[in-house]
């Protein structure tokens, strides 16, 4: 019997495996969302300056997790994604019925891809549209860590 010249080695991230086992045992959703009220933005002008700074501000506090802008799946783009399990979404001035069920859409989305969810209002933001879409995140995860509905106002 010959004994192959090489024999296939798996490669292991250790650290990303452990920092994933971490960051699942942190309770996530709470801990982000105390780092997102401790932020100071400077510009929120627009819904871009706002989550260049929240990812910036993020990706210095939790520099050893994969803190990423604009990450696509399938229909949704999580404007900020915490090492492909925590998505954050940013909406500025929330005001309008139409921004949201737009918003209430994406939240479906966020749903169908099984990660846990922050939304953060900036701005002025109207109570009736702020109660209809801390009813849909109570809806679509409430067995899962608590979802956290985040408002700074501007």
């Amino acid at each position: 019997m010959q004994i192959p010249a090489t024999i296939p080695v798996m490669v292991i991230d250790i650290g990303k495996l452990l920092r994933n086992l971490w960051f699942d045992f942190m309770d996530p959703v709470a801990t982000v969302s105390d780092l997102i009220r401790k932020w100071q933005p400077t510009d929120t002008s627009t819904e871009a300056k706002i989550e260049e700074s929240l990812h910036a501000y993020l990706a210095k506090r939790l520099k050893w997790h994969d803190v990423r802008r604009q990450f696509r799946h399938d229909r949704v783009t999580a404007d900020i994604l915490i090492n492909e399990k925590l998505a954050i979404e940013i909406k500025l001035n929330l005001t309008k019925k139409g921004e949201c069920d737009r918003l209430i859409g994406q939240l479906d989305s966020y749903a169908n891809w099984g990660v846990q969810m922050i939304v953060l209002l900036v701005g002025q933001v109207d109570a009736d549209l702020k109660r209809r879409v801390e009813e849909r995140l109570q809806k679509d995860w409430e067995y899962e860590y608590e979802p956290r509905l985040v408002h700074i106002p501007a």
